[in-house]
Order: C-alpha cells, then structure tokens, then sequence
C-alpha cells in the first residue's frame, strides 16, 4: 500500500505518454508498472538542495532560449 501512489503516478506517465486513454493502455501499463516498481528500490534517502536545482532550472532554461534563437 505504500507504493499506491507511486503506482498511480507511473500509470498516469504511461497514459500519458501515449497520448490516448484506452482499454489497450491501460492493460499495458498495469502490466509495466508493476515491473518498473520492483527495479527501483523501495527505500529512498535523496534530499533535494534547493540552490543546485535553482541552478540546474537556470541553465535548462537558459540552454533552451539558446537553442530556440
């Protein structure tokens, strides 16, 4: 029950990234999703830093205005 939300949220990606909601989709992503949650590790210990990801947003950004012009 821990991982329900995890499960939802890979779900939702899957539909998501196919583009439709259908009968089709949906049976195949409860079938990967399952897999994909055994792979990753159960217990997690990363912290986000704040300024790093302030950072890494800027020079995302910054890089895509670069490529666009």
């Amino acid at each position: 029950m821990k991982r329900l939300p995890s499960a939802a949220a890979l779900l939702g990606l899957w539909l998501a990234l196919w583009g439709e909601v259908s009968v089709a989709n949906l049976v195949s992503g409860a079938l990967v999703v399952p897999v994909v949650l055994r792979l990753v590790p159960e217990q997690r210990d990363h912290r986000v830093h704040p300024v790093a990801a302030v950072r890494l947003l800027v020079v995302f950004v910054g890089r895509l205005v670069t490529s666009s012009v």
